[in-house]
């Protein structure tokens, strides 16, 4: 199985010239696509080819559409019309660096992940040489209860003489597995990624930052935390327990409630300086800051 084209190519520097892809045999004669060779698309069964250009220029599916890097000819069909553009003036043999993809499935290996954290999902073109970057969708990402979408790549590149790469993906549902539709190039593939929710207790705790109070009086600041999911929702429910970390010395008179987080100055046992008042809820830690002067 060859590519071939009407080749060379004559561009006017950036102007669009419509060319021909042709699926031909051994003797450079025009063959029909059979459904032997064909893959499913989106658009229907067909053989696809990578287009690549070493002239500067770049493919297009219409005269003034955006860059494409494969093209497919359909079943029963022996061409496709695209458009080359370059943006140097100039005769090219434009066509001539065609390679075909895989002409069976491309990969796409199943994989663990842990919601909310990024992980590399292994994918592939069997049978095939192809050296560069190509499109890449990825669906059946279910959302979180909270609307929070899968993070997902839109290209994956393809380094010469490797079959395989990796591409980072974050889901963040906890079900039990996902099954991911893979679409590369027109080319499908399914993996299932085996889910393990994040730990019920992945909270950060926020707190109000740095307040000024007097010293050697009597007065009181709440401090009031906010905790967090994994998804970045406010939670309520979680125990969170407060104990000053930093005084400048003999303060007495300077507490904080283990469970209230009332922040209390109460006389004169407490002097001016810097107070660091720790909230933990048992796995993560936040800090606010009282001064008194």
């Amino acid at each position: 199985m060859k590519i071939g084209s009407n080749n060379p190519v004559i561009v006017a520097a950036g102007s669009p010239v419509p060319v021909t892809i042709y699926n031909v045999d051994g003797n450079g004669n025009a063959l029909p696509v059979s459904s032997a060779e064909a893959h499913s698309t989106a658009s229907g069964a067909g053989a696809s080819f990578s287009l690549a250009d070493t002239g500067g220029g770049s493919f297009r599916a219409t005269a003034n559409g955006t860059s494409i890097s494969y093209v497919t000819i359909p079943v029963g069909q022996t061409s496709a019309a695209v458009y080359y553009v370059n943006p140097t003036a100039g005769s090219y043999s434009a066509m001539t660096a065609l390679t075909p993809l895989a002409q069976t499935a491309i990969t796409a290996t199943a994989a663990a992940a842990t919601e909310g954290t990024p992980f590399l999902l292994t994918v592939g073109l069997t049978a095939d040489t192809f050296t560069g970057t190509l499109p890449i969708t990825i669906t059946g990402a279910a959302a979180s209860p909270f609307g929070n979408a899968a993070v997902l790549p839109t290209s994956v590149a393809f380094v010469s003489g490797t079959a395989t790469e990796t591409v980072p993906v974050t889901l963040y549902n906890s079900a039990a597995s996902q099954v991911l539709t893979v679409n590369i190039a027109g080319l499908s593939h399914t993996a299932t990624v085996t889910m393990t929710p994040s730990s019920t207790n992945a909270v950060t705790l926020a707190t109000s930052g740095s307040t000024t109070m007097a010293a050697n009086t009597v007065a009181t600041n709440t401090i009031t935390p906010t905790t967090r999911d994994v998804y970045g929702n406010l939670t309520t429910g979680d125990t969170i327990s407060y104990a000053i970390t930093t005084s400048p010395g003999s303060s007495t008179g300077v507490t904080v409630g283990a469970a209230t987080g009332i922040f209390s100055v109460t006389g004169n046992a407490s002097p001016a300086g810097t107070y660091v008042v720790t909230a933990t809820d048992g796995g993560h830690t936040a800090t606010t800051t009282f001064i008194l002067q």
